[in-house]
């Protein structure tokens, strides 16, 4: 099986895991064919075309319309501007990746029970169930941001949503700093990187060595919870869990109190949290 790790990261690149075929191809590399099924066209034209050198900053080409079907991208870098791109009419259609049959795909590669509940157009998504003893689902939610205080926010709304057992899943680690990891380990709330677990078979299908029940369990050992540890992240349901409600209530309220500014509180409300 083989790791896809440029398609992971490209969903950390992509706002609103939203853009044009150029851009879905120039992120995800040699990944591109596997997201390819999942992507669909918009009723959008995006502005844009990638620039010819992706490694020179604030290089880009503005797509124009010359009038009739003529489409071309000009590159606006005033000193040495890359030469211009005739385009089809495709090439500026936005397309938004289908989280519906994503997310299915996910359930499926890591064997766990998938729910339709994306009616909420931004992330966290909840993304299905897995069965976590008699009676009782731990809801898997599925958060793709593009930076760290965003990342960190939609964490938050994980933990302030109910008191029921919860897990994570991302694209990489790469958003997964001390605040988050401090948030996490709060609530005993592990999380995974897809990065590591989805990968391509030899056919060009999608699957997992691990289901995300072995991984909860504590059956299989992930790099993802080193820091976090499987006593903590699967305790009991006793004190320490029923103590969450008054949490919940606290990161709600911060959320909502403040709103783009709650970030400036988190060390206070983490204090009060401990």
């Amino acid at each position: 099986m083989t790791k896809l790790t440029q398609l992971w990261q490209a969903l950390e690149r992509i706002p609103g895991l939203t853009t044009t075929i150029p851009y879905w191809k120039r992120y995800c590399g040699p990944d591109y064919a596997v997201i390819r099924p999942f992507l669909h066209a918009t009723d959008f034209s995006g502005g844009t075309y990638p620039c010819g050198n992706a490694d020179r900053e604030g290089c880009f080409r503005e797509i124009v319309y010359s009038g009739g079907n003529k489409i071309v991208a000009v590159c606006r870098q005033e000193w040495d501007p890359c030469e211009e791109v005739p385009l089809c009419s495709d090439d500026a259609v936005l397309y938004e990746l289908d989280l519906r049959s994503f997310t299915g795909m996910i359930a499926e590669a890591l064997g766990f029970r998938w729910q339709h509940a994306l009616e909420d157009e931004r992330c966290p998504w909840s993304i299905g169930l897995l069965p976590d003893g008699p009676g009782s689902d731990r809801t898997v939610f599925l958060i793709v941001e593009t930076s760290l205080s965003n990342f960190l926010n939609s964490v938050l709304k994980v933990v302030a949503r109910s008191q029921c057992r919860k897990v994570i899943l991302a694209p990489t680690n790469r958003l997964k700093g001390t605040d988050v990891q401090a948030v996490l380990d709060q609530h005993r709330i592990p999380l995974y990187p897809l990065e590591e677990f989805i990968l391509e078979r030899e056919d060009g299908t999608l699957g997992s060595p691990n289901s995300l029940a072995e991984l909860v369990s504590g059956k299989v050992r992930s790099k993802a919870t080193a820091t976090l540890g499987v006593s903590q992240a699967n305790g009991p349901r006793g004190r320490g869990f029923e103590a969450n409600a008054s949490d919940h209530r606290k990161v709600a309220a911060a959320v909502l109190l403040f709103g783009e500014h709650w970030a400036a509180q988190l060390p206070q409300l983490c204090r009060e949290l401990h």
